[in-house]
């Protein structure tokens, strides 16, 4: 039972090993969706200006005046939606991070628990491994014998025999 203890130990550093690996994992997936989320949003904000550039293009060629009126309106619009769908990209990325995040702290606790009870289970098998040889030694201390003569039975050099 006592020589379990180094494997029941190691058992518990390499389950922590691999939830720490996957905490790590989790952090970088919850790090790189933010970015995601960032880049996303930046993308929207640029086709807005190019729609508006559009816009704004198509009616100055009819000779309509682009800076006042419905075309201003238009523009503001435009600016006003794409600014709405980055705010959600933004969010739908943050949400995204925080679930990562939220694995991320699951992973680190059951790499916690996973060193505890390798720990324990080591311990465990060591008090086991005591218990046992306690156990396995002999009820009555030694020379406690009923032996009149005391364990011995062989002739002593006294005796001549």
């Amino acid at each position: 039972m006592c020589f379990d203890a180094l494997p029941e130990y190691q058992s518990g550093l390499m389950a922590s090993e691999m939830a720490s690996s996957n905490q790590q994992l989790a952090q970088f997936q919850s790090n790189a969706a933010k970015k995601r989320g960032t880049a996303v949003a930046s993308r929207i904000r640029l086709n807005a200006m190019s729609v508006v550039g559009t816009q704004r293009a198509a009616a100055a060629a009819q000779n309509v005046l682009i800076d006042e009126g419905t075309p201003l309106e238009f523009q503001i619009d435009t600016h006003r939606l794409a600014e709405l769908d980055a705010l959600e990209a933004i969010n739908n990325a943050r949400r995204e991070a925080w679930g990562y995040h939220a694995q991320s702290r699951i992973y680190d606790f059951e790499g916690d628990v996973a060193r505890r009870v390798g720990t324990s289970r080591a311990f465990a098998s060591v008090q086991q491994g005591i218990f046992d040889n306690a156990s396995a030694a002999p009820t009555e201390p030694p020379g406690a014998s009923n032996d009149k003569f005391g364990g011995f039975h062989g002739s002593t050099p006294a005796s001549g025999s």
